[in-house]
């Protein structure tokens, strides 16, 4: 028996892809992977995961492509419509560990705009004695402080 484990969120616990979202705004799919690729990209999402506000974060982007004001926006206030559910198979882990009296803890890279929200989408986070939040703490995954701090 572990002694102690450690979930991820994004994609361990619930779904998450930006495509989710924008294959709804771009239903043709060259230009769903376009706009993924080259305005809204992860490189550029990482900076939620730091820490960096949504609004902060949309400003120079909208300045550089005006054209797709709405559609960057939309990367805040359709947010939850990049979930497409839970994971059943993580969530009964996490309730078959809990059973067994194991302790379990999170460690995630996400804003702390979209934390509480999340938590929400699962019974199962009420399991895990705490959460280690990138966007709280200003430093992501795979920095080996992240997981000293977790640790």
């Amino acid at each position: 028996m572990p002694k102690a484990v450690i979930w991820d969120v994004g994609n361990v616990v619930v779904r998450w892809s930006p495509r989710t979202l924008y294959s709804q705004i771009f239903p043709e799919p060259v230009a769903c992977d376009r706009f993924l690729s080259s305005v809204c990209t992860m490189i550029w999402h990482v900076n939620h995961d730091l820490g960096v506000t949504f609004a902060e974060n949309r400003a120079p982007l909208i300045a550089q492509y005006p054209e797709y004001r709405e559609q960057i926006e939309a990367w805040e206030t359709r947010w939850w419509d990049m979930f497409s559910g839970t994971i059943p198979e993580t969530e009964a882990a996490i309730e078959a560990l809990h059973a067994a009296g194991v302790p379990q803890y999170g460690l995630t890279n996400m804003s702390d705009e979209t934390f509480e929200g999340t938590m929400a989408m699962s019974p199962a986070f009420k399991r895990l004695a705490d959460i280690v939040v990138s966007g709280r703490e200003g430093m992501i995954k795979p920095d080996p402080r992240i997981y000293a701090l977790t640790c």
